[in-house]
């Protein structure tokens, strides 16, 4: 018998508060309910993506609450000094990642590795990350 590996479960809306509340009102409720239980109660990670002068800005987060995180960035948006303003009249994508084997722990890091990918890409100009929501209880995890 031959075990495999679930695969993740992402999906991509326009990054919008309107896009974001047709999917989870509309959208994820047409889903299996395996699909439903991760998106909207395990933790997940999160890429808002927009395009700027040929090159594209990215922000990588994580939230157990992909929903309520995600309205926040969208009430920051009218601050021209935070990166959540590039979500207003851009065309911006967001991208929600799910896997039933996550934790905290691991977003954290697919989070983190996602980063250190982004930066490495030439067509990604700027990577936005400051991390300034406090993080509890996270353990690296090393591969041991």
């Amino acid at each position: 018998m031959s075990s495999s590996v679930a695969k993740p479960i992402i999906k991509q809306i326009k990054d919008s508060r309107d896009a974001l509340d047709f999917f989870e009102t509309v959208s994820l409720p047409k889903e299996d309910e395996k699909t439903q239980e991760i998106i909207m109660n395990f933790p997940t990670v999160y890429i808002h993506n927009w395009q700027a002068s040929g090159k594209f800005e990215v922000y990588v987060g994580e939230s157990n609450d992909i929903f309520k995180r995600t309205r926040q960035h969208y009430d920051a948006a009218m601050d021209k000094s935070k990166w959540q303003s590039n979500l207003v009249g851009k065309d911006a994508q967001l991208f929600i990642i799910g896997h039933e084997h996550f934790n905290k722990s691991l977003t954290l890091d697919i989070e983190n590795r996602l980063m250190h990918y982004m930066m490495s890409v030439e067509r990604v100009k700027h990577v936005h990350n400051l991390r300034d929501n406090p993080q509890t209880s996270y353990y690296y995890n090393s591969g041991i």
